[in-house]
């Protein structure tokens, strides 16, 4: 799914892709040239944080 995410140089508005993004790839601002990606050391913090997530999404209401 594709969303939109502000550059942290110019404000200008960066397409990612954020399946993409959690695999490592990095994206570029057309404007600026300013790369943003996830260090490779919170990608699986949030991993698991993102499985924490998918498993109350599963979970009957009222729990």
């Amino acid at each position: 799914m594709i969303q939109q995410i502000a550059c942290p140089n110019c404000a200008t508005e960066i397409p990612i892709d954020a399946q993409q993004l959690l695999e490592g790839k990095s994206f570029s601002c057309n404007n600026c040239n300013t790369s943003i990606g996830l260090a490779k050391d919170s990608n699986t913090s949030l991993q698991d944080q993102l499985k924490v997530f998918s498993d109350l999404k599963k979970e009957p209401s009222g729990k």
